[in-house]
């Protein structure tokens, strides 16, 4: 008997180019860090409500509720007045809240975490913006998020962790983070390409 996998399989894929275009890299893995937000979320969806928020529901502890990407613990409306203001993952260029983002930091992976140990910043690599390639459907539900980074800082940039960040209004959340090992180092002049797919199959 076929079986639906329990959760969904996340795979990433890292590809380094110097300035003249040329593959000099190439790293890819089965993800395994969904970190606690995406549980929490789940959760508070289950829940329902007027908002998503588990501290209302249910224990009246700030810990069951999302964090963000600064430390602090949220709310997650079901709506609101925002109606204009972007929420999602795909990011624009030069933007380095949310969407794929990389860092320096190689701590391994913890369920509490809430952001990159070390983010890069959009002055350090540029950010392109954040794309969706999909869904797709067949035996084997999936997407791809890619984004592009360009080193213009002067010197080689290292590259340690990978992060999954979602945006909703003024908020963002970290739902999955990655240590990328060995590290990938990335030329002055260099791009570095990021993907995430993420599927959904039959065993």
């Amino acid at each position: 008997m076929r079986k639906i996998n329990n959760a969904p399989r996340m795979f990433i894929e890292l590809e380094v180019h110097d300035k003249n275009g040329k593959l000099i890299k190439r790293y890819k893995k089965e993800g395994h860090s969904w970190v606690g937000n995406l549980f929490k979320m789940i959760c508070c969806m289950a829940r329902g409500g007027t908002t998503f928020s588990a501290y209302e529901a249910n224990t009246g502890s700030s810990s069951d509720m999302l964090q963000d990407y600064t430390g602090g613990y949220t709310q997650w409306a079901l709506g609101g007045p925002q109606s204009d203001v972007y929420v999602g993952m795909l990011a624009g260029a030069n933007e380095d809240r949310f969407g794929i983002l990389v860092g320096s930091n190689d701590t391994p992976v913890s369920l509490s975490d809430f952001n990159l140990g070390s983010r890069i910043s959009n002055s350090v690599l540029t950010h392109g913006a954040t794309s969706l390639d999909g869904p797709y459907y067949g035996n084997t539900y999936y997407f791809t998020l890619t984004r592009q980074f360009t080193n213009n800082s002067g010197s080689t940039v290292t590259v340690k962790e990978m992060g999954l960040f979602f945006s909703r209004y003024t908020t963002f959340f970290l739902f999955a983070r990655d240590v990328i090992s060995p590290s990938i180092d990335i030329p002055n002049g260099g791009t570095l390409t990021c993907r995430y797919r993420i599927e959904q199959s039959l065993t």
